[in-house]
């Protein structure tokens, strides 16, 4: 069980660091204020957006299990 939450971790942190990089942000509430402040266009963003957000609970959901464990 182990190896596979810190497997699906990895990928999730991996997806995390490629869309942090191509919006030059560290979390969705940066990607949002990039947003807000027009650096991008929202429907350019959207879907990233949501991906980002999803990926940030799905790290913190799995590094609680894996401290449980």
């Amino acid at each position: 069980m182990r190896l596979y939450l810190e497997r699906k971790l990895r990928l999730a942190e991996s997806e995390l660091l490629i869309l942090a990089r191509q919006y030059g942000v560290q979390t969705v509430f940066e990607l949002d204020e990039a947003v807000q402040r027009g650096r991008f266009h929202e429907p350019e963003a959207f879907e990233d957006y949501f991906r980002f957000d999803y990926l940030e609970n799905e790290r913190d959901t799995l590094r609680e299990l894996l401290a449980q464990l």
